[in-house]
């Protein structure tokens, strides 16, 4: 793995860690056009665009359910995209009844921050697409 390629692994293990910590997407990681595109499967699956955009779509998400927060299994180097399998857990509202995705996000990064992050199902299906 390039020097590069480990700093964006790094950068990009350093978002979840906050993320977790904060369920806030850390500002400082991303460029200010960032954009955020949900599984195609999605109801809502609209690109977001902008740092503004995409925080308060990762906040709104994460703050409807209880515990939340990204389990992160394995981050896969691309050169400039960091391919990250993980589980999205916590409860669901009164019932409690536990929340388990399993999602792949694809981080796409230059020069130290994040350009853009595209989700899918799979890590399979993320794989063929970068």
């Amino acid at each position: 793995m390039s020097t590069s390629a480990a700093a964006n692994v790094e950068l990009v293990r350093r978002i979840y860690d906050e993320f977790n910590e904060t369920l806030e997407l850390p500002r400082w990681a991303l460029l200010d056009t960032v954009e955020w595109q949900p599984p195609a499967d999605e109801p809502d699956n609209g690109l977001r665009r902008g740092v503004d955009a995409v925080a308060a779509y990762v906040r709104e998400w994460a703050s409807t359910f209880d515990d939340y927060r990204c389990e992160l299994h394995e981050l896969i180097d691309r050169g400039e995209r960091v391919v990250a399998a993980l589980h999205l857990r916590g409860r669901i509202g009164e019932s409690g009844a536990p929340l388990r995705i399993p999602l792949t996000q694809v981080w796409t990064i230059r020069d130290g921050k994040v350009i853009r992050v595209d989700e899918y199902r799979t890590t399979a299906e993320a794989l063929r697409e970068h």
